[in-house]
């Protein structure tokens, strides 16, 4: 039974710790960064005052302090990036204040004494611009690379020493177009659940393949296709974000879960430009138990309710999200009014064009316009 806490918790962090830029400018506390740490190096002074407060950053876990010492290499060897502990006694670094490549690669070549590292941070960097391989054996379960304005290319082995650590990946707010993402290097990650990836220069998405990742996240980007076999190698891939993007259209076949069993599904599709969903799109195959699914069409360009596209996926739909669509509400409506169970999983803001509600539609508007069976 996949873990509903990894989705629960997937949700939230995607829609309210990630997907928020940090406000603020504020400096290190005086106990967690000594800048005599840096021994000389005043060009870096000023970063330090550029930097979000990295307490921030660790709220969910709760940091404890920063470590110049064992199990942390020696703090002014690794300067400006920083070894710290949480609550919980779990290594973290971040090394948001790097000037450049050749620099962090170097402080990858000093001894830490203790190799694996619950996370490595990179935010708010604009002056790297290529990742490569660089760690230099050092491993991590989380990996966030955020708002890097200036990053172009990231090397298919760059975290190729957390092949089996590595469980979320976030490359937010960056210019990587989807050639130069490693998409390929993804089925090499054996414990790897969430792939968050917004805010990025992709135009397409190649297919992915993992064993592992339940989630997936490309919002605010400019996706403007998704080919039905994308997704076809993610077998337990309960969570997928491509809200905000350009989609004018979705093949069958698209989004098909098999052999899912017990969980919950989120498909997020809104605010693109959405006018054509082909049936099929949308499917659940076999004969799973207790699967409910969450569907967010809204703000898109759908003018139809095809019978085609949503009965089959009624009986797990949890609700969809139709509101601010320009729906014609003509005889594709039908189906939907014939069956009062499954209109009421459509969100009641879900209006035509002319404003009027589908809640508010009266079945025998139609009867002489429309085939409607006797038995109604």
């Amino acid at each position: 039974m996949r873990s509903i806490v990894f989705l629960v918790a997937l949700l939230g962090f995607f829609n309210n710790v990630i997907a928020k830029p940090l406000e603020g400018t504020k400096q290190f506390s005086d106990d967690f960064f000594n800048e005599s740490d840096l021994k000389g190096q005043p060009e870096l002074q000023e970063l330090i005052k550029q930097r979000p407060n990295p307490w921030e950053m660790r709220q969910a876990y709760g940091v404890k302090r920063q470590l110049k010492t064992f199990p942390c290499p020696d703090a002014a060897d690794i300067a400006p990036c920083i070894c710290y502990t949480d609550e919980r006694d779990l290594l973290h670094l971040d090394c948001s204040l790097v000037p450049t490549e050749k620099y962090l690669e170097t402080i990858f070549q000093q001894n830490f004494p203790v190799k694996h590292f619950q996370s490595f941070d990179l935010f708010d960097n604009s002056h790297i611009t290529t990742l490569g391989d660089i760690f230099n054996g050092l491993t991590f379960v989380e990996v966030f690379v955020e708002r890097c304005v200036n990053l172009r290319e990231i090397s298919q082995y760059w975290l190729a020493d957390s092949r089996d650590t590595l469980v979320y990946l976030s490359i937010a707010n960056t210019s990587l177009t989807s050639d130069a993402f490693p998409f390929i290097s993804m089925d090499s990650y054996t414990r790897l659940e969430a792939l968050f990836v917004p805010t990025n220069d992709f135009t397409f998405i190649p297919p992915i393949h993992s064993a592992t990742i339940q989630g997936v996240a490309f919002e605010s980007g400019m996706i403007s296709v998704i080919e039905p076999d994308t997704f076809s190698n993610l077998p337990n891939l309960t969570y997928i974000g491509l809200s905000q993007n350009n989609l004018t259209s979705l093949a069958a076949s698209t989004f098909v879960f098999s052999g899912v069993d017990h969980v919950l599904i989120y498909i997020y599709l809104y605010s693109n430009q959405l006018q054509h969903l082909e049936p099929g799109v949308f499917s659940v195959q076999g004969h799973p138990q207790n699967v409910t699914m969450r569907l967010h069409l809204e703000n898109n360009k759908l003018r139809t309710v095809d019978e085609e596209v949503f009965r089959p996926i009624m009986p797990y739909l949890e609700f969809v999200q139709l509101f601010d669509n320009p729906l014609e509400c003509g005889c594709d409506i039908v189906w939907l009014l014939l069956n009062p169970t499954y209109l009421d999983k459509v969100d009641p803001r879900a209006a035509c064009s002319d404003g009027t509600l589908l809640t508010d539609l009266d079945l025998a508007d139609y009867e002489s316009f429309c085939s409607i069976p006797a038995s109604h």
